[in-house]
């Protein structure tokens, strides 16, 4: 019980928010033109039981594949993500659950500068699950987009909040 209560605290997804210079490398998109890019994503996938050491990430815009690859060693990885486009990032390793991150980065016109969006995901380990609870969490476990109010990026509160919740009720079952 202690373990899976670590599981439920630690796939809380925290998100943070600079404004800071992109660096140019490491790109999704193989990106020439930084003047189309919204967003410089990084990531940090966690883990409680040290069953895996690297995870895998695949990257869609507009449903269509654009990148994949493996976190460090240290379960973190970059992407830039472009305005205008909606964005599926999927993160899994093997023996657990992946986890879907749907991005929204359409911007408004006068949106000149990229953002930055931080955020830690922990996978659920597979064999506490039943078939049938596969189902319930194989949607976007949180959504981002540009927050025109604060203007920046930030995710989806309320939907997040709910997404935990459906898991801790699935994993305490």
């Amino acid at each position: 019980m202690k373990n899976i209560a670590v599981i439920i605290l630690s796939s809380i997804i925290l998100f943070s928010f600079t404004d800071k210079k992109v660096k140019k490398g490491n790109d999704a998109e193989k990106i020439s033109d930084y003047t189309n890019v919204a967003l410089n994503i990084i990531g940090h996938v966690e883990n409680t039981s040290f069953d895996f050491k690297i995870a895998r990430y695949r990257l869609y815009r507009d449903n269509k594949f654009v990148s994949g690859g493996n976190t460090d060693r240290f379960g973190t990885m970059e992407l830039f993500l472009m305005k205008n486009s909606h964005y599926l990032l999927e993160l899994s390793a093997p023996g657990f659950i992946s986890k879907k991150i749907y991005i929204n980065t359409f911007v408004p016109g006068s949106f000149k500068s990229i953002g930055n969006f931080d955020f830690g995901v922990s996978l659920v380990p597979k064999d506490i699950l039943s078939d049938e609870d596969f189902c319930a969490l194989d949607v976007p476990y949180a959504v981002v987009y540009f927050n025109e109010e604060n203007g920046e990026f930030d995710y989806d509160r309320k939907y997040t909040e709910e997404m935990v919740k459906i898991e801790e009720e699935i994993i305490s079952y």
